[in-house]
């Protein structure tokens, strides 16, 4: 299976660059590719600055359709992506728990399903999640049709909810850092 790092927005509410935050003696990008390298086959950065991520040693991709977000970051991993399943992380979520993607991914054995989903408190976790090459078309179209948030397409292919809540470690894991505040609390949590 494929781990795929989508790393190519603009950071427009924090004005840094995410991905390149340092938590302790490592970037949130750097220790994302260290455990991706423990889970998965295959590593892939979806950025539209390479010179930034060149240095970890993993494959690189720009957005094969420019400006569309997290669904074209999506599209592109799927389409490079030499595995059926792929596995879509944000560059921004320092907390990733690699208990609850191993169980997510009991769900692509039996091949019934092409997105699984988290679900923790009523709410699913699109940007932590499998997703099968069956999606790029549906993916695609969505993109054309300018509808650019993940969970558009989902209503077109055969999605699993998988709750969650009995991690401990759940709301922990899903946490990303988009503003000032929240890489705060990011470090907070990071040495507690």
């Amino acid at each position: 299976m494929t781990g795929i790092i989508l790393a190519g927005g603009k950071n427009s509410r924090i004005s840094m660059t995410k991905a390149l935050i340092q938590l302790g003696d490592q970037t949130i990008i750097s220790k994302t590719v260290r455990l991706f390298r423990k889970l998965f086959d295959d590593v892939i950065i979806v950025t539209n600055h390479f010179g930034e991520y060149v240095h970890l040693g993993v494959k690189l991709t720009e957005d094969l359709i420019p400006e569309k977000g997290p669904l074209g970051g999506l599209y592109s991993g799927l389409v490079l992506a030499p595995s059926e399943y792929s596995f879509i992380v944000a560059c921004d979520m320092p907390f990733i728990e690699p208990a609850i993607i191993l169980h997510l991914q009991n769900y692509t054995y039996s091949k019934s399903y092409d997105v699984i989903v988290p679900e923790f408190n009523g709410f699913i976790e699109p940007l932590f999640a499998f997703y099968s090459k069956n999606c790029t078309t549906s993916v695609l179209d969505h993109i054309n049709q300018k509808e650019f948030k993940i969970r558009s397409f989902y209503s077109r292919v055969r999605v699993k909810e998988v709750p969650c809540s009995h991690f401990k470690s759940v709301a922990r894991a899903f946490f990303n850092i988009n503003t000032q505040e929240d890489l705060q609390v990011a470090r907070k949590l990071y040495c507690g």
